[in-house]
């Protein structure tokens, strides 16, 4: 696979142009994270060897330096020089520094903060700052959620409204105290409710069809109001 040059097309308009893709792994090549994380290992091995003091975590080209201010600092820097070799170059503006200290090191050439820092997605710091992440997180979802009001393919909408919007919080339910994201869960649960009852055309969606809607597949089908009191009154 990768013992020739890759042609990539880029169109811009009626213009097209050739890059000539030389370096680095292939877009879209499953093996490529594999592949990025073998290239990258000796570089940080190397980092870890000479800062004992912390301890140098990665996920892809997600990188973790833990420990003392000035140690974290001077791993950085190494971190940096290592990286030159094999063609990688650390974005400051993509960096963050979580410190509980009021003032910074003056030889940070990437933002401090001592709110908190998001990792692989998850906030982690004071209640405030975890908080705001997650409505930030929770708020995001409404544009989805107008958007999928325009398909007209209802039946596509809801599919979409279960597998693309419903499980938006899922990983910060599993890694954030309750409390920290009570705020972000009534607003995704609003916003979801809103969106499936517009889908459905109904005029207002009441407790009991709600909460049957909520249930997993296995549980029923989904009623509206109108069906939901049907089923009351035969069962009756």
């Amino acid at each position: 696979m990768y013992s020739d040059i890759s042609s990539l097309v880029y169109t811009n308009g009626k213009r097209v142009s050739i890059l000539s893709s030389e370096e680095g792994i292939h877009q879209g090549d499953p093996l490529g994270p594999a592949l990025f994380s073998i290239a990258i290992q000796s570089s940080l091995l190397e980092v870890q060897r000479a800062n004992p003091n912390v301890t140098c975590l990665a996920y892809l080209d997600d990188v973790f330096i833990l420990g003392p201010v000035d140690a974290v600092v001077a791993a950085s820097a190494d971190l940096r020089s290592s990286f030159s070799p094999i063609g990688l170059v650390i974005q400051d503006k993509k960096c963050e520094l979580f410190i509980s200290e009021v003032s910074p090191p003056c030889d940070v050439s990437f933002p401090v903060s001592s709110d908190g820092v998001i990792i692989l997605g998850i906030p982690i710091g004071n209640s405030s700052f975890i908080s705001t992440v997650c409505t930030d997180c929770a708020q995001s979802g409404s544009l989805l959620c107008e958007e999928l009001l325009q398909l007209e393919d209802t039946q596509s909408a809801l599919l979409l409204l279960r597998y693309c919007h419903i499980n938006r919080l899922c990983h910060l339910l599993r890694s954030i105290p309750p409390q920290d994201l009570s705020h972000a869960a009534v607003i995704h649960d609003r916003q979801t409710r809103t969106a499936f009852t517009k889908l459905l055309n109904i005029d207002e969606m009441t407790a009991e069809p709600w909460a049957q809607a909520t249930l997993p597949v296995r549980s029923g089908p989904i009623r509206s109001p109108l069906q939901h009191q049907r089923a009351s009154a035969q069962f009756d």
